[in-house]
């Protein structure tokens, strides 16, 4: 008889068998490096296969959710999606959610190395939810970018601050 037991075993072992995430897409608005979607599911996803765990990121009720299942018993982590106008501002915010999940699900970061964070470490943070609200608010022309200029960002926020940028260009 399977228990929850054995779902965070093979979930403790899973762990145990990921390499690094490495920062390997380039934000050029911000001149900095970050790990994409792609790079943190090659590390995660074979070890988790072979554990017999599967990642699961499906859109519900207006929520992004990272769901990690053995068909018994899961472990989520969800953020609200938020409203856009426009489809290309939603698929970003989509990209960056499902890897902010992953990431926050399995408590796997990549750390800021290339001096951004060191020169930016007076700016107050933000927090998901806010940061959500403002990507929301300047999707809707409510807010401007530059409003969030003020904060430090992480180096996902700053990508979908790119993505949105790249938008408004076109």
């Amino acid at each position: 008889m399977k228990t929850d037991l054995d779902f965070y075993q093979k979930l403790i072992k899973a762990k145990t068998e990921m390499g690094a995430v490495k920062k390997t897409a380039n934000n050029p608005f911000f001149k900095s490096k970050y790990a994409d979607l792609a790079t943190i599911l090659e590390v995660v996803e074979p070890p988790l296969l072979e554990n017999g765990l599967i990642i699961l990121q499906p859109i519900k009720d207006g929520k992004v959710s990272t769901i990690i299942t053995d068909g018994t018993t899961s472990i989520e982590s969800s953020i609200d999606l938020g409203t856009f106008n426009k489809p290309q501002d939603m698929g970003s915010a989509i990209t960056y959610y499902r890897r902010y999940t992953l990431q926050s699900l399995l408590g796997i970061s990549a750390e800021d190395d290339d001096g951004n964070r060191a020169q930016k470490a007076a700016l107050p943070k933000i927090s998901e939810e806010r940061f959500s609200k403002a990507i929301s608010a300047i999707a809707e022309g409510k807010a401007k970018i530059t409003d969030l200029m003020k904060f430090d960002l992480t180096d996902e926020q700053k990508e979908v601050i790119n993505n949105l940028k790249n938008k408004k260009d076109e």
